[in-house]
């Protein structure tokens, strides 16, 4: 099993690449969209409950070795207690390292079961850690969202978006400019796809734009 976990993990670091320890420190300089603050954030226990209860049950455990299952089960139990945990993590600006180590498990995509190549790395982060990032993403994203801070065209990861708004924004955004572009080529398409679809047999022949 030992042999087997280093084949991965000589696998897995070979095709990754940890960012430089300096250049990470660097933040690029950002423009300054809105002169309001965040406001300061303190995790209500009412909040962490509902977390707790969206918890998928069937999830495996991370590094804490705390199952998902027992934090749904016992919402209601804990969820004034991890309130005070993370709002003491907030004043204090510490962020426990065990929270920052990730257990990977090689998953398989497909092709032979022998090959290294065919399994990708995926990251179980502690259960805590993650209840405290919803948290903190629930905060940041209201935040940006009634400020107006995220792109009208971005849906990645935003709420009543998908693939299909994403498309329906491009077309809408590029069509106009290609028909303004290329107008004859617009014109062309459109009088043969109304050959095609809409012209009864008797008259497509009449019309010739091959």
């Amino acid at each position: 099993m030992t042999s087997k976990a280093n084949i991965f993990n000589e696998y897995f670091t070979s095709i990754s690449t940890a960012p430089d320890s300096i250049l990470s420190k660097i933040l690029p300089r950002f423009h300054m969209c809105t002169d309001l603050f965040i406001p300061l954030l303190s995790i209500e226990p009412l909040d962490v409950y509902h977390v707790l209860l969206s918890l998928n049950p069937n999830k495996s455990k991370g590094f804490d070795n705390l199952p998902n299952r027992l934090l749904k089960n016992c919402a209601q139990s804990l969820a004034t207690l991890f309130s005070l945990l993370f709002n003491f993590i907030l004043a204090t600006s510490h962020f426990s390292t065990a929270w920052k180590i990730a257990s990977v498990i090689p998953l398989h995509k497909s092709g032979s079961l022998h090959d290294v190549k065919n399994y990708r790395p995926i990251s179980i982060l502690p259960s805590l850690s993650k209840v405290f990032e919803k948290l903190i993403h629930k905060h940041l994203y209201s935040y940006f969202e009634t400020n107006n801070l995220l792109y009208n065209r971005n849906s990645g990861f935003r709420k009543y978006h998908s693939t299909t708004s994403n498309k329906k924004s491009h077309i809408n955004f590029s069509l106009p400019k290609i028909v303004v572009a290329h107008r004859e080529l617009c014109f062309w398409i459109f009088l043969k796809l109304l050959t095609k679809s809409f012209i009864p047999p008797f008259f497509s022949n009449c019309v010739s734009l091959a």
